[in-house]
């Protein structure tokens, strides 16, 4: 059984406005129609009323279809429309798919007006929840933004190929580089060179084997800054994904002042 939907109809001849509600009954629509018959009814109708679909004739004595489709098109852009028409012209149905339209239906062909009728709502579902899953998906990208913007540890986001996609406020106090100079850069930037081809390999090797991990386990890792000095850090590696793309995020910390505390307690049990 299909669903009930609730229809504005723009249409001055109660006799086609019968033979359409009609049509949609005969093809299974269990329909609420708003008939209305002039460009301020319609108005009304668009600014007070929920519609699940537009029908509008293309003819009215004051108020044609193309106007009707823009100004729904102004109000309520997501109700999916559909023209009916006794005659139109080839130019003109270019005009009202211009216009918003989804499609149009003779008069003397409305046989084809429940699959039109389909297809529409169909297509206005399907392009609801892109939307959703767009604003879902830029809310969620926002979030993390901001997560990331509150770490307390250096974060940087780099894709496949080892450029640097995303970093944090923190990123850009610890390496002392600006955020615009870095991204799109490799992330080899902020090591020294003698680092570089062997970080080339463990990224090429965590991008197989993706999972949260720290990097260099056993190893000495070293920053760069931007005026060149060098500094003991620690990385921790986890997978990130975004539109589709494996990505990698590292959150890199300084580690200086413990490694100055390791020393000094090296020393002094050397001393005991």
């Amino acid at each position: 059984m299909k669903p009930p939907i609730r229809v504005l109809h723009l249409e001055d001849d109660p006799l086609d406005a019968g033979l359409i509600r009609d049509r949609l009954k005969a093809e299974g629509f269990h329909c609420d129609i708003v008939r209305v018959d002039g460009k301020d009814r319609f108005t009304s109708a668009l600014v007070e009323g929920s519609f699940d679909l537009i029908l509008c004739d293309n003819n009215l004595p004051d108020f044609d279809g193309l106007a009707a489709l823009r100004l729904a098109r102004e109000r309520c852009p997501e109700i999916p429309a559909i023209v009916i028409t006794g005659t139109m012209s080839d130019e003109d149905a270019v005009e009202c798919l211009k216009a918003g339209a989804m499609d149009y239906v003779l008069k003397d062909r409305i046989a084809r007006l429940g699959s039109a009728v389909t297809r529409a709502i169909e297509e206005a579902e399907e392009r609801r929840l892109r939307e959703r899953a767009e604003a879902a998906l830029q809310e969620s990208e926002e979030r993390y933004r901001l997560l990331m913007e509150f770490a307390p540890d250096a974060l940087l986001v780099v894709d496949q190929a080892g450029r640097i996609q995303m970093v944090n406020t923190e990123a850009e106090r610890l390496f002392g580089h600006a955020r615009a100079d870095l991204l799109g850069q490799p992330v080899e930037k902020l090591m020294p060179a003698r680092y570089h081809e062997r970080h080339a390999g463990h990224l090429d090797e965590y991008h197989r084997f993706p999972q949260v991990r720290r990097m260099g386990v056993g190893l000495e890792l070293v920053g760069l800054r931007r005026d060149g000095s060098e500094f003991p850090v620690e990385i921790s590696l986890g997978p990130y994904k975004a539109n589709d793309k494996h990505m990698a995020i590292s959150a890199v910390r300084d580690i200086t002042e413990r490694k100055r505390l390791e020393e000094r307690s090296q020393q002094a049990q050397k001393l005991e």
